[in-house]
């Protein structure tokens, strides 16, 4: 894939991440499931035939997936767990729980479909999560990583492998999810008025982020105010200006900085926080022309 085709699979799947976990609001949407099938089918065309791109690495590619996504499962379901017995959801702490004994005994098949379960689970409440570590990102990229590992699935790619061109029907799978992304536009417009919240969180979603060459969008920076030091495990917590929910949340180094490749246009309140340190709030605006640099002194108290 170009490094713009990752972009634009990378704002399907976060398309899909923010409308499942605003089910509420996204039901009011005339045939929108059929849209998010059509969508997840193309993402899935999409994923298998970029793999069959590079056949000759499949085998060792496969395993290498399959021990990411189990390890990645296992934390994901560590971190709602924590969630689920703090909001004492005896439901979701139950549906949630998964053992490493489990995912090292599961069929590639069982493997996809427990990791698509906690997916699901998970979704709903996305929006409640960021201090877990679960965002809409990382539930973009978990489901980027689920979706890879299934195509590897030889059964799942035996259609494809009849195909004479990959890159035809790696060309065909965006194609087909630009048209899903345009009538899912399309009805959202209805919310508008209706819902202007939902309205423009989508849009932020909708838009596609260049990555690989592009320059970073931001960097950042924390110091004790006194002694000038770099301070690690400082919080940057990033919400839309006039918004609670978290768009990003980022953690100071060892040298105390941290920087973001990409993040839409726009203003933003950063809450900076540390344990033995006074909470900051800064208002800023990224510009998709030139980086911007957060610098931050930390204040004892």
């Amino acid at each position: 894939m170009t490094s713009r085709q990752e972009s634009k699979l990378k704002m399907y799947l976060t398309v899909r991440i923010f409308l499942r976990a605003n089910a509420a609001i996204t039901a009011l949407l005339p045939n929108i499931e059929e849209f998010l099938t059509t969508l997840d089918n193309a993402i899935l065309q999409i994923q298998q035939n970029s793999v069959l791109q590079l056949s000759g690495k499949a085998v060792e590619l496969k395993k290498e997936t399959r021990t990411e996504l189990e390890l990645i499962t296992l934390d994901n379901s560590r971190k709602i767990q924590a969630y689920a017995s703090y909001s004492k959801d005896s439901n979701l702490l139950a549906e949630t729980k998964i053992q490493k004994a489990d995912l090292n005994a599961a069929s590639d098949y069982e493997l996809v479909n427990i990791s698509k379960g906690l997916h699901g689970k998970i979704d709903p409440h996305i929006l409640s999560l960021s201090g877990y570590f679960l965002t809409v990102d990382s539930q973009s990229n978990y489901m980027t990583l689920i979706i890879k590992f299934e195509s590897f699935i030889p059964v799942r790619r035996q259609n494809q492998l009849e195909q004479s061109d990959s890159s035809n029907m790696l060309n065909s799978g965006f194609d087909l999810a630009d048209g899903a992304i345009a009538q899912i536009d399309s009805v959202v417009e209805i919310l508008h008025l209706m819902q202007p919240d939902f309205y423009n969180r989508y849009k932020a979603a909708r838009k596609i982020i260049l990555t690989g060459g592009s320059p970073l969008a931001l960097k950042g920076y924390a110091t004790d105010v006194n002694t000038g030091l770099p301070l690690t495990d400082v919080t940057f917590t990033f919400c839309i200006n006039g918004h609670i929910d978290p768009v990003v949340v980022k953690k100071s180094a060892e040298k105390g900085g941290f920087q973001i490749k990409s993040l839409n246009e726009g203003i933003y309140q950063v809450t900076i926080s540390k344990i033995g340190y006074q909470t900051q709030t800064h208002t800023i605006t990224v510009s998709a022309s030139e980086m911007y640099m957060l610098e931050v002194k930390m204040v004892r108290g």
